[in-house]
């Protein structure tokens, strides 16, 4: 197991160490950072512009001779790669999916951290019972979608998706937390 763990936190970091270095040497960096989907913003860069015409475009933005970046307008539809430009949609894309499948990730789990986190009594008992059909943490359930259905109404999408990581980070953060709670009271 210990392997298993340090084997993949390894893979991981080469994984997204070498993809941050691909994509920092693709673009300017005042380019990449233009919007929040800095992947695709590097592939639309690259498919409409040259590094030539990337450095230029920077110098004009910074004069304030420009409103936005036009590397990432490819609104003239002259396109230098194709293969790129759609490579930016697609990531695009894949970038909505993945943000939805960590809300429902995030969903999913909270209710049984919270049941586990009441079973060993550092919560309400309430969120420690399940109902007797279908074996659900009904209370854990209930406060998590209101918590999340009211974030989603009053809060802009950057700032949700930017509060995934936080959210995972303080819920293990929090069991941590309650693990060593547990060792020094028993």
């Amino acid at each position: 197991m210990p392997i298993g763990i340090i084997g993949s936190l390894i893979l991981s970091m080469i994984v997204y160490v070498s993809l941050s270095l691909v994509v920092c040497g693709m673009a300017p960096i005042a380019i990449l950072a233009a919007t929040n989907t800095t992947i695709s913003n590097a592939f639309m860069a690259n498919s409409c512009c040259t590094v030539q015409e990337m450095h230029t475009d920077l110098d004009h933005f910074n004069e304030g001779l420009e409103s936005e970046y036009s590397c990432l307008n490819c609104s003239s539809g002259e396109n230098l790669d194709v293969t790129l430009y759609f490579g930016s949609k697609v990531i695009q894309f894949g970038a909505m999916f993945g943000l939805t499948a960590a809300c429902f990730t995030c969903l999913m789990g909270q209710p049984r951290i919270f049941y586990r986190m009441a079973k060993d009594g550092l919560l309400f008992e309430a969120f420690g019972k399940v109902d007797s059909k279908s074996n659900v943490p009904v209370f854990g359930t209930v406060i998590t979608g209101l918590f999340v259905a009211c974030a989603a109404v009053f809060v802009d999408l950057e700032s949700l998706a930017t509060m995934i990581s936080l959210g995972t980070l303080q819920v293990f953060t929090f069991v941590n937390a309650g693990v060593i709670i547990l060792r020094t009271t028993r």
